[in-house]
């Protein structure tokens, strides 16, 4: 049956939560470990029934890694074999939770699952033996106790608000939203990123708390745009005062829309000089209309974790980038694109998409399809770019490497039969490479698929998906590849000039 106790640590706060997964052939050793945990005051979850598998049984199960605050999933020829445990370490991932691996038997370094990536397995060496590592596995669940156990109880809150159908009533408010908003910001390193419903229910949150203000202040009458023509679309049936804010965003983006469509002389000259034909090059168009410090009033939190952006100025400089704060990428799919309903936003914006966006946009799409059916040369190439992050190569724009016969052989990508821009492509494989070192590849692909599935929904149709589970394109080291050698690039430099950011490119 399935076994459920928790014993108060005297005089101290309860302990956390762990879910043991393991295979029935390795319950002897999983034994050991719950009545070894439990005495010192773990509340542990294990499911010893052997009951037929299927829906009821997944669900509980779910159930059971939702509560916890940790993951001890126990390594053997067993369970690395096993469909079942490995559907459990993908629900773990899928959950965000804290993941700890325990080698209770003797497998290979390429037998462990994909998920594992570089995660550190207890022992270090050998196999779990009870009586010398069972301190170390309970001073490693206990490190960011705190922090993980705040997760799991938003993590519950978020759920009943979506069982609730996101009803306002079940928001953070007040001092809970801002505690929220802190713990969010003081991830440990060595924690993992909290959930998107987690996210997406504190993003929600304050969002729900910055219209409550505008209602308090009461409808904006004037919204900023650039032509009469847009005006009358922006303030399409907005009679509600507490849309308020949310429509003079949308205000504010159909301008920025309209100044794509013209780039001014600063942002052609910042485009020869970096080479850039991505989101850099993009928001050099829409600063005149919107500066870096108002999308960051409009969206509530900061649009970069750290990086060389601040002072509200986007700053293009060697050898660093930007961290993309993942709560802004969702704030931004959600608020910058039109709605289901929302069809004069789209029908003007649609020509200008056609016209300036499309090519990037599906050159962005292929690129990141493409690279996650070669996880092998992505990996080669990101380890490229961390090495000139580190100053142990000498840095250089590496998308001038790849030549169109380099897309065709490597990445099965033909620039020229698929219509493709060249300078987007370009532009997307060092996109992706930054974004998988962020760990935010998954939000931004999912937020090109939701502009694709708006203004260009035939070719999403068609267009093929990217290859294995997210994550597609897995943060540094969860790819390995024992083989390889930069001293010797499989892509041959470029012959002409090159592009070498030596100054600081500032967009005020």
């Amino acid at each position: 049956m399935f076994d459920r106790k928790a014993r108060a640590v005297a005089g101290g706060e309860k302990k956390l939560t762990v879910f043991i997964s393991y295979s029935h052939h390795d319950m002897a050793v999983a034994d050991v470990i719950v009545e070894a945990l439990e005495r010192d005051g773990f509340e542990v979850l294990i499911d010893r029934r052997d009951l037929p598998y299927g829906e009821k049984w997944q669900g509980e199960l779910t159930h059971f890694i939702e509560q916890s605050d940790t993951v001890i999933w126990l390594i053997s020829s067993a369970s690395v074999t096993s469909k079942w445990c490995n559907w459990e370490l993908d629900s773990v991932q899928k959950q965000s939770k804290r993941l700890v691996p325990v080698r209770v038997g003797d497998v290979k370094l390429e037998d462990l699952p994909r998920q594992l990536g570089e995660i550190h397995i207890l022992p270090g060496q050998g196999v779990f033996d009870p009586a010398t590592h069972i301190e170390s596995l309970i001073t490693t669940l206990e490190t960011d106790r705190g922090w993980l156990r705040e997760h799991t109880r938003l993590l519950d809150r978020s759920r009943q608000w979506l069982l609730k159908d996101r009803g306002d009533g079940l928001l953070l408010r007040g001092r809970a939203l801002r505690d929220a908003e802190y713990w969010n910001s003081t991830r440990p390193r060595t924690a993992p990123k909290p959930s998107a419903d987690v996210l997406n229910f504190i993003l929600s949150s304050r969002r729900a708390s910055q219209q409550r203000q505008k209602r308090w202040v009461g409808t904006l009458v004037g919204v900023l745009v650039v032509t009469a023509g847009f005006a009358a679309v922006a303030l399409w049936q907005w009679d509600r005062a507490d849309e308020a804010a949310q429509r003079v965003t949308r205000a504010t983006t159909l301008s920025g829309w309209q100044a794509f469509a013209e780039p001014n002389a600063t942002c052609r000259k910042m485009k020869a000089y970096t080479g850039e034909e991505g989101l850099r090059a993009l928001y050099c168009n829409l600063r005149d209309v919107v500066s870096y410090e108002r999308l960051e009033e409009m969206a509530g939190i900061p649009i970069f974790l750290k990086g060389p952006h601040n002072n509200h100025k986007l700053r293009v400089q060697e050898p660093t980038f930007g961290y993309y704060n993942p709560e802004f990428i969702r704030w931004a799919t959600y608020n910058l694109l039109p709605g289901k309903d929302d069809t004069a936003y789209r029908t003007v914006t649609q020509p200008i998409y056609d016209r300036h966006m499309k090519k990037m946009a599906r050159a962005y799409h292929r690129t990141y399809v493409q690279w996650s059916r070669n996880l092998d040369h992505f990996e080669k190439e990101r380890r490229y770019l961390i090495a000139m992050i580190e100053g142990t190569r000498p840095w250089s724009y590496m998308g001038a490497r790849w030549t169109d016969k380099d897309l065709r052989t490597i990445l099965n990508l033909d620039v020229r039969n698929e219509n493709l821009n060249p300078h987007n492509v370009q532009a997307a494989l060092r996109f992706w490479q930054r974004r998988s070192i962020d760990e935010t590849a998954d939000d931004f692909f999912a937020a090109l698929e939701t502009m694709l599935a708006i203004y260009d929904p035939d070719y999403l149709a068609k267009a093929p998906r990217p290859a294995g589970t997210v994550p597609h394109l897995p943060p540094p080291g969860h790819i390995r590849d024992p083989i390889l050698n930069l001293e010797k690039p499989w892509l041959v430099e470029p012959a002409g000039p090159n592009y070498h950011l030596n100054d600081v490119v500032v967009i005020e």
